[in-house]
């Protein structure tokens, strides 16, 4: 988990997300997940086509009361569900029950669960067993029937040469979305961008260069690091954080300053991209643009023009950008 998410919950107390100031509680916009932390939670082993879902955080549930300090559980207070659905049947191979608290304001992690034997009679850890490769829906549910969020993935079955035994991989929008952050929304904050990575080998570990090139209007104005970084892939898919370095004259002396900060992207406008090499291979090029001292918010960001349950959810100075067809 990158290092943003991590300290997340404890920064909340001073970022609160504006999701819920000046709202009269019956007018609370209704619940979703953060995204970030979707991507981060969903698991596969790569040996056996074992899902695993660890820790999410949400935002606007409703309160319950109850005797301990989950407010969601299986046995009392509020029901938070996930049904891991199989597109291709059409049918449910997994429903488990989530313990959930308050984490700060309205934000709220859940980070255990328990598995409905109904479904996985047979389970005994934190892993629900899929029937094999193919398409799947992870539907997240409150109480009987209000659909918090819907995530599609599919579970690709992979032989290797030499290998009698087939990897079993994740695909879906891993791939395909990246975001920027500056703390709290602040422009004095650094400016940084988080990636999905993975190694698509069944062999645990692999190090590789992660290098890339920050340009607005065909000008290159950052980069990532200082130049290459060795970072290690496993088969899972992990998020890395990544900030940006520039040079600049001082005095007519070159000076490298290897971390860039938000202010210095957003007093310019412009159509910006960043490109990323694994490597020497481009992983992909994403696109964004700079108006007003403002970073253009991703369509499916905006919670006017989307569905909170398939909305690109965040926290204040999270910008999501998609990556470019090459």
């Amino acid at each position: 988990m990158n290092q943003f998410i991590a300290s997340l919950i404890g920064f909340f107390l001073i970022l609160l997300f504006p999701i819920s100031q000046g709202v009269a509680q019956d007018d609370k916009p209704p619940p979703t997940l953060i995204y970030s932390t979707i991507l981060d939670g969903i698991a596969l082993r790569t040996n056996k086509p074992m899902l695993e879902v660890k820790k999410i955080v949400g935002v606007g549930f409703p309160e319950h009361e109850t005797s301990s300090a989950y407010q969601y559980q299986p046995d009392q207070g509020g029901n938070f569900y996930t049904f891991i659905r199989n597109a291709d049947m059409d049918s449910t191979v997994a429903k488990i029950t989530w313990f959930g608290r308050m984490a700060a304001g309205s934000f709220w992690s859940f980070e255990q669960y328990r598995i409905d034997k109904t479904f996985q009679p047979d389970a005994e850890t934190t892993f629900m067993k899929l029937p094999g490769p193919g398409n799947y829906r992870a539907e997240f549910q409150l109480d009987a029937d209000q659909m918090v969020y819907l995530f599609d993935f599919s579970v690709e079955e992979l032989r290797i040469e030499g290998d009698p035994a087939p990897g079993y991989f994740l695909n879906g929008p891993w791939s395909k979305y990246a975001y920027l952050y500056y703390l709290g929304d602040r422009p004095q904050s650094n400016l940084k961008v988080v990636v999905w990575l993975r190694n698509k080998e069944k062999r645990p570990f692999k190090k590789v260069n992660i290098s890339g090139s920050l340009i607005r209007d065909e000008t290159l104005v950052g980069a990532l690091g200082q130049g290459a970084k060795e970072i290690t892939l496993t088969p899972e898919w992990q998020s890395f954080e990544f900030n940006f370095g520039y040079t600049e004259k001082e005095g007519g002396v070159s000076k490298y300053v290897p971390e860039m900060k938000a202010e210095r992207v957003l007093s310019v406008n412009g159509q910006y991209k960043i490109l990323l090499r694994v490597d020497t291979e481009i992983y992909g090029v994403y696109e964004f643009e700079v108006e007003d001292g403002k970073i253009r918010m991703h369509p499916k960001q905006n919670p006017e023009e989307t569905d909170p349950s398939e909305r690109l959810s965040s926290t204040k100075g999270m910008y999501w950008v998609e990556k470019s067809e090459q």
